[in-house]
């Protein structure tokens, strides 16, 4: 969950794939892929909300 919040935030910054995938540890194509997929919106204002926080 931590490191699809810094994929999040590095690709709003503007970085690219491989950049991200450099950062985070991944390969590029897991980079592609969890932003393609995203983030699913939450149904419920229960419990705690993510904290999506760049290192």
């Amino acid at each position: 969950m931590e490191e699809r919040g810094m994929i999040q935030a590095l690709h709003r910054q503007g970085l690219s794939l491989r950049r991200i995938a450099a950062e985070v540890g991944c390969a590029h194509t897991t980079v592609f892929y969890e932003l393609r997929r995203g983030t699913p919106v939450r149904k419920s204002s229960r419990g705690r909300t993510p904290q999506y926080t760049a290192k």
